[in-house]
């Protein structure tokens, strides 16, 4: 008794419930904050009481979830205020760094938890590696919301400033764990908001997506991941690439395309081309990302192919080659030596085969798409009409015009 009173002298004490409404621990908060002591201490664990797998309030918070999602604060203040104000499924994690464990049990409960943190610098960062820690363990529906609060404010600090409807508006405006990962990754390489990145550290961020997403077990939801986080980086450089010296940057692609044909053959010399001369991955990567070929076994070449250049494989290395022969095989190459010709020229370029992959493509997708990038184009052109905009225009209705494969 007197070693209890000792450790939480100054303190005030909060019973910690299991989720049968027995007491297992206890914690308590300092009274006044102070640099010497941490702002929060927990029983020592026992047999029966483990901070890392417990969520304070649970047992009465979990009553809630039916038509609501959890709410997942940091500290004990802060769920007695959102309580009082109205919300009545919100947790705490003990004063510690949410684990896989807690997040684990809020699942059990709610598929899509919110998780409200300070909005300080070590609100950002604890949400940021909350967020890390959730990859290995998503699995299909479940997934994590983030509200961060205005003004560095905790909830507690926020309700009583600006009320609960305030709360309820920024709960309205959590972000998903994608945009919190992304958001992570960027920062970490971009050196100043709103700034370019420079080519090298482009290159670092785009491993570093697969970095991470590696770190997801389920396959269906890191394809997803893959496909989404290159979207945002994709999407994030044609910012500063969209009047770049490549005319056919421009608007429609950003979109997932379909082909206007039945017919498979553009589908085939695009792949083709690519089997081929792997090498053009790093300039048509973000193209081929976009395109939604109609064919699985297409898919699946897509997919092998953009897989292997993000992961830098090697398409010397003989194993690669051979799945290269094969999926050459299964696409065809008398095809491709019919139809695509210029492959097989030994004075043709890199640039020339790009070109002709575009022109290809641009015959091959929804004229609805082209149609609107010319709109969008006509309208840039009447309040800044200039050469290169012009060049562009004509590019593309000359593409628009062309004969379909």
């Amino acid at each position: 008794e007197e070693n209890f009173k000792n450790k939480f002298n100054n303190r005030i004490i909060f019973p910690i419930f299991n989720t049968n409404n027995k007491v297992i621990a206890f914690g308590g908060r300092l009274i006044k904050i102070s640099q010497n002591a941490p702002k929060y201490l927990n029983s020592p664990e026992t047999p029966i009481f483990h901070k890392g797998s417990n969520l304070f309030n649970l047992n009465f918070a979990r009553t809630f979830t039916k038509k609501t999602s959890l709410i997942v604060v940091e500290g004990y203040m802060d769920v007695v205020m959102m309580v009082q104000n109205g919300f009545p499924q919100t947790v705490a994690s003990l004063g510690t760094a949410l684990t896989e464990d807690q997040i684990s049990t809020a699942w059990r409960y709610s598929v899509h938890p919110i998780l409200c943190f300070d909005g300080d610098a070590a609100g950002i960062m604890a949400s940021r590696r909350a967020a890390l820690r959730t990859l290995p363990i998503l699995d299909s529906g479940k997934t994590l919301f983030f509200c961060y609060l205005p003004g560095e404010l905790d909830p507690d600090e926020f309700l009583q400033e600006q009320g609960k409807d305030a709360m309820k508006g920024q709960l309205e405006k959590a972000v998903p764990l994608s945009d919190v990962i992304w958001n992570s990754l960027l920062t970490k390489y971009q050196k100043t908001a709103n700034s370019s990145l420079l080519p090298e550290d482009q290159a670092a961020l785009k491993k570093e997506i697969f970095d991470v997403t590696r770190l997801i077990k389920n396959p269906e939801i890191k394809k997803g991941y893959d496909s989404l986080l290159l979207g945002k980086f994709f999407s994030f450089l044609r910012k500063d690439r969209f009047f770049s010296k490549n005319p056919l940057k421009t608007s429609f692609y950003l979109k997932n395309l379909k082909f206007k044909q039945k017919s498979t053959l553009p589908q085939k010399i695009l792949l083709g081309i690519l089997l081929k001369v792997p090498i053009l991955l790093l300039e048509l990567d973000e193209f081929l990302l976009r395109i939604d070929f109609s064919d699985r076994e297409f898919r699946e070449i897509k997919d092998w192919l953009l897989s292997m250049h993000f992961s830098q494989a090697d398409f010397e290395d003989d194993q690669t080659k051979r799945q290269l022969e094969v999926f050459l095989e299964k696409i065809g190459m008398n095809m491709l030596k019919t139809h695509a010709s210029f492959l097989f020229d030994e004075n043709v370029t890199t640039n020339d085969i790009i070109a002709r992959w575009r022109d290809i493509w641009l015959q091959s997708i929804e004229s609805g798409a082209v149609k609107e990038d010319l709109t969008y184009m006509s309208g840039l052109l009447k309040k800044n009409l200039n050469k290169d905009l012009w060049g562009k225009l004509k590019l593309l209705s000359n593409n628009k015009s062309n004969k379909d494969l």
